[in-house]
């Protein structure tokens, strides 16, 4: 499961001045400063397994729509969407019940994260061959789901927008992280 231990080590960063970050809310936030190596283990740990929860949901949301499309494929995309957001719901609720007593005494920073500064720390932190993956994966996934969009009907014109929408938000933050691990917009 080497996968969901590098997507739940994407919450971990270290700043500037070396002091460890845990960093769950993205562009914007204010990152959690771990004090010491017994606290980020056991983040870590509630990450990872809240990693494992949403993906493996995904995955195996992802095989009973298969087995369950000649029900689904009558029904009307707001069913989707409210499905969506009731996962998501609950999803946001069991991160707030297994984290909320950790995070509670933990200092914020006081440097937001903006995306010059998260996405050069990840630039820092992966490789050329993981970045060019990753970009080149979301280019392919953003044109399957322009295909979706001007082909499609029904369920997959929804899924062509969505899709559209967050494989391109996808490729260029992979871009953007690649021109900022090329040395672009040097600020250190």
């Amino acid at each position: 499961m080497g996968y969901f231990t590098r997507m739940a080590d994407q919450a971990f960063k270290t700043s500037a001045t070396g002091e460890r970050w845990f960093c769950p809310h993205g562009l914007g936030s204010r990152p959690y400063v771990i004090p010491d190596a017994a606290t980020e283990q056991r983040l870590y740990k509630k990450q990872l397994w809240m990693v494992r929860v949403l993906w493996g949901g995904w995955i195996v949301g992802f095989f009973f729509l298969d087995i369950l499309k000649p029900i689904y494929a009558s029904m009307s995309w707001v069913w989707w969407l409210v499905g969506f957001g009731v996962f998501l719901a609950l999803y946001w609720l069991g991160w707030r019940l297994l984290m909320a007593s950790e995070l509670r005494g933990l200092r914020r920073s006081e440097t937001r994260l903006t995306p010059p500064v998260l996405y050069r720390l990840v630039a820092k932190k992966r490789g050329w061959t993981g970045l060019i993956f990753i970009f080149v994966l979301s280019l392919g996934f953003l044109s399957g789901a322009i295909a979706s969009l001007t082909w499609g009907t029904g369920i997959s014109l929804v899924f062509g927008i969505v899709g559209t929408a967050l494989f391109g938000f996808l490729s260029l933050v992979s871009g953007y992280t690649l021109y900022l691990k090329s040395g672009g917009s040097r600020k250190d």
